[in-house]
């Protein structure tokens, strides 16, 4: 856990628990343009403590709108990210995410919360992890 002295993480904090990520508007690539993609490493399967039943492909879903200027398809960052979604690990999904005034312009980054096409398979997909 940080530099706090005498912290242990717990399995939970290590994501050790995790079965599945879900990023939306998810601004990585912003954040990674400035390196070359080989050098652009996603983050390690989560999930290394649940039982194999439990575990998720995709485990990592990642919602964008084509007009959100900070929400992007992850598969392109570079050949890691490609290689994930090779593998079904990583599913980007785009989707129209506001209504009427927001959904074709850049205030779509800010309507993901609310908007069916997300919120629905976030709750289906929380249900079958439940199970």
């Amino acid at each position: 856990m940080g530099n706090v002295p005498g912290a242990v993480a717990t399995p939970f904090q290590r994501m050790e628990q995790l079965m599945f990520l879900v990023t939306f508007g998810c601004n990585i690539p912003v954040f990674v343009f400035a390196y070359p993609p080989e050098e652009v490493f996603p983050i390690s399967r989560p999930g290394t403590g649940l039982p194999p039943d439990k575990t998720m492909n995709p485990w990592w879903l990642n919602f964008y709108d084509r007009d959100d200027i900070l929400g992007y398809p992850l598969k392109d960052v570079g050949p890691k990210y490609q290689a994930l979604s090779d593998a079904k690990e990583l599913r980007d999904i785009r989707i129209n995410a506001g209504g009427f005034l927001d959904a074709w312009t850049p205030f779509s980054h800010n309507a993901y919360w609310k908007d069916a096409d997300l919120v629905d398979p976030v709750v289906r997909l929380a249900k079958a992890a439940l199970r």
